[in-house]
């Protein structure tokens, strides 16, 4: 269970993400009074990042340094006199720039590498674009050598890429898997029965006239986007509305509109967030503007109570349905019903997301609820740890994360995933 739940965090574990930043000049800057990110946490980033540095590099010239400077705060505007560029520009970080400029010219065969945990906020890396792992939820890596003739990218747990205009170059090399570059592709992908059989196989992907049928894997239907990637603090990246149920009894009503208060409120103070409320009754007679489909939801109550929910559910993989007169929810070999268990899970809602939140009773309500919040408006705290999905039993709140039956990651077309999963039945 821990490490399902620590992959939510990983994006920002440092040492598991030191190799990226190797072979580039790196400067750690932090004022010695800042309170706002404490300095303790700059020398941290420095100490491992340059640890790394002095195992791992090769290079003599492996430029790693930590300055702090006494008395400045998080950002200051004079250094040594005033308006002498602050922390952004003065003569430190010009030298720095310039640094930085010339490393990069001067080598014509160049190595780099990138691990990455979170699609959503992972970049490209010389001019090569994950865009689909084969795992969701755990490590892809990427390593690319350029020459002036070719470039070499080596990959793990990776399924689609793109590659940025390479100029002269005439070949492309994926893991043993070689391409011309006289044809642009649009993208590269490795089809889920070739990787059983031949893992390093690779297919090109051009528009739809010139693909036809010959590549599965290049066909993006019903395929997860980057934007609708978990975990599930992602929900947060677009605007955003909370869908309470109209339908309900009064006090299940009053509930589930005080949690939409309450995330409406945090979101505003902490992220400056502005948060749409409205029933589910509201919802639908707004549902066919075009400008719906811009948001992310927040969806309170079972399908008996919220007529979105009541449609959404069709597109999670978890079975909710009715156990007894109660909800039960089902989940691979899992079966959770007789009252007491709560969810809390993402879906697909346009380019974007939904979240479902329900509970087999009130106070059940509540512990799914208090999923989708734990730690999330904290400033600069980043331990929110539940990826695409959660449920949560009786002992939930008492005895902490051991409360949690079922946690872990979909896969690319939103079916369960058990090597990316939790289950205690």
């Amino acid at each position: 269970l821990d490490r399902i739940l620590s992959l939510s965090s990983a994006q920002y574990q440092v040492e598991l993400l030191a190799g990226n930043v190797a072979g580039i000049p790196f400067l750690a800057r932090a004022g010695g009074s800042d309170e706002v990110i404490s300095p303790h946490l700059t020398r941290r980033v420095a100490r491992i990042v340059c640890g790394y540095r002095a195992k791992k590099s090769k290079s003599k010239e492996s430029f790693c340094k930590l300055r702090e400077l006494p008395g400045k705060p998080h950002w200051w505007w004079d250094t040594k006199s005033e308006m002498d560029g602050g922390v952004l520009d003065d003569s430190e970080m010009r030298d720095f720039w310039s640094l930085c400029v010339r490393k990069g010219k001067d080598n014509q065969t160049t190595t780099e590498r990138m691990t990455c945990y979170d699609l959503s906020t992972c970049r490209s890396i010389s001019g090569v674009f994950p865009l689909q792992a084969l795992t969701i939820g755990q490590a892809i890596s990427i390593t690319v050598t350029k020459t002036a003739e070719t470039i070499d990218i080596t990959t793990n747990n990776l399924r689609r890429l793109k590659v940025d205009p390479i100029g002269s170059r005439t070949r492309i090399n994926i893991d043993g898997t070689v391409f011309s570059t006289q044809a642009a592709a649009l993208s590269y992908c490795r089809d889920s029965s070739a990787d059983r059989s031949n893992p390093s196989r690779w297919f090109a992907c051009y528009s739809a006239q010139e693909q036809g049928d010959s590549c599965s894997c290049c066909s993006e239907r019903g395929q997860r986007p980057r934007e609708s990637l978990g975990p599930m603090r992602n929900i947060f990246k677009r605007p955003l509305a909370c869908i309470f149920s109209g339908g309900a009894s009064a006090s299940e009503r009053d509930v589930q509109f005080e949690v939409c208060q309450m995330l409406s409120q945090n979101w505003f103070e902490s992220g400056a967030g502005i948060m749409q409320m409205m029933s589910d009754i509201e919802f639908q007679q707004l549902r066919t503007h075009p400008s719906a489909k811009d948001f992310n939801l927040i969806v309170l109550g079972s399908p008996g109570q919220n007529l979105l929910s009541r449609e959404l559910e069709a597109l999670v993989p978890v079975n909710i349905s009715k156990s007894s007169g109660s909800l039960a929810f089902q989940l691979g070999s899992c079966n959770f019903s007789g009252g007491g268990h709560g969810l809390t899970t993402l879906g697909p809602w346009g380019e974007g997301l939904f979240v479902l939140v329900m509970g087999q009773d009130l106070p059940s309500f509540h512990r799914a609820a208090h999923v989708l919040t734990d730690s999330l408006f904290e400033t600069n705290h980043w331990q929110h740890r539940h990826g695409d999905y959660a449920i949560v039993g009786p002992r939930f709140g008492s005895h902490g994360v051991q409360g949690i039956v079922a946690a872990g990651f979909y896969g690319n077309q939103w079916e369960f995933l058990p090597e990316a999963s939790y289950l205690s039945c």
